[in-house]
């Protein structure tokens, strides 16, 4: 029935009425001549039906000979539509060129993803193969997958093999990173471990790639809980030990707290100068002018990628803060010891949720005599997995 609707609407057809005459001997003449008609109504001595575009020219006859007038009602379709548009060349034009344009597009990489990372951070994988020209809007058929994941490698120490793979305009880095340790250390090799939580939180993905599974994906677990253990024990009641890995992404919570008093407060980090630049694959619109850093300087650049659904898109802006260490004069201002304790909070905070993807926080500076308290908490997605040694 779809496809008989969709055929009809491709085609067009006539909602229209007749009145007068001889209803019957009007419907048996159009069936006898083979005009299509449905959804027939008859109403208050008026009848109205649907017919197709040239059955509505061929029940001229049937009409006359039934003394029968009819009118059209409403018109159905895509002939109807076009006809409406036909003199707005534009939209047609526009149309080509919206269609050309994304199908040039969907040519080129759009967003670039990286799996498989843990120890290893993402940006430097990224920069890895940024050198060797992979960035988003590269065109797909100008990429040499398996020659720049050779050449990346080269650049990523810890990592043992990577792959590039090319998903439509998805970019997909993956990698794997080697194990870390000294290999002609063999009595360390053999020692088993376990896999703990080192933080409180609930998982929402929990892979194991060596030993026994012991939490579910959902499970609220508490620092130190058992996530996978070394331990196994075989079908003959025998027990074999194994160095368990697996990788537990948890929704955690953290908390820090910083107190500074004035007394100690010597610098504090000053922003000289903050721009944004706005980024669609080959184009970028700088708000703002741009400037470049001086001797004693820190460039520090953010970039928030549009990632509607958890899909990245290849649009972007990007954040330039230019850094100094200002000294404190000797009569310190409110703000300036406010200052230096968040400057303290983010270098603790800093080794803590470096790879750490923070979903929600509430940052906080008040002001005590003369202490200043920063106090920053929130929620983090995070890998939690911690090796511990298994006792003996």
């Amino acid at each position: 029935m779809f496809f008989i609707r969709l055929l009809r609407l491709l085609r067009g057809y006539i909602r229209f009425c007749a009145w007068d005459g001889f209803p019957e001997r009007f419907l048996n003449l159009c069936a006898a001549k083979g005009i299509p008609i449905w959804d027939v109504k008859f109403c208050n001595g008026q009848l109205s039906a649907n017919t197709t575009i040239n059955g509505y020219k061929a029940m001229r006859e049937p009409a006359k000979k039934a003394a029968m007038r009819t009118k059209v009602q409403e018109k159905y379709g895509l002939p109807f539509f076009t006809f409406k548009y036909r003199k707005r060349v534009g939209l047609v034009i526009g149309m080509v060129i919206f269609l050309s344009a994304l199908g040039c597009l969907s040519q080129a990489v759009w967003s670039i993803d990286v799996l498989g990372n843990n120890a290893v951070a993402e940006e430097t994988i990224r920069e890895a193969f940024a050198e060797e020209g992979l960035h988003i809007g590269l065109w797909r058929n100008s990429i040499d997958a398996a020659e720049m994941a050779k050449s990346a490698l080269g650049h990523l120490p810890g990592v043992s093999w990577c792959a590039l793979n090319l998903r439509g305009s998805t970019a997909e880095i993956v990698i794997l990173e080697e194990d870390g340790k000294n290999a002609a250390d063999t009595q360390e090799e053999l020692k088993p471990v376990n896999i703990i939580a080192s933080k409180t939180g609930v998982l929402r993905a929990l892979e194991v790639y060596a030993g026994k599974r012991q939490a579910k994906v959902g499970q609220a677990v508490v620092a130190g809980t058992l996530l996978s253990s070394g331990v196994i024990e075989n079908a003959d009641g025998s027990t074999r030990f194994v160095q368990a890995d697996a990788y537990a992404e948890a929704e955690t919570q953290f908390s820090f707290s910083e107190s500074i008093p004035r007394a100690t407060a010597e610098s504090i980090v000053d922003i000289r100068h903050t721009g944004y630049v706005i980024r669609f694959l080959w184009f970028s619109v700088p708000i703002g002018t741009t400037a470049k850093p001086k001797e004693g300087e820190l460039l520090l650049q953010s970039e928030a990628i549009y990632a509607p659904k958890g899909k990245s898109l290849p649009l972007s802006v990007t954040r330039t803060c230019l850094l100094r260490l200002k000294p404190l004069e000797s009569s310190q201002s409110n703000t300036r010891l406010k200052l230096s304790a968040a400057q303290s909070l983010f270098d603790d905070a800093y080794q803590s949720l470096r790879f750490a993807d923070i979903t929600d926080q509430k940052a906080q500076i008040t002001l005590t005599g003369d202490t200043a308290k920063a106090t920053w908490r929130g929620d983090a997605i995070e890998n939690i997995a911690v090796a511990l040694e298994v006792a003996a």
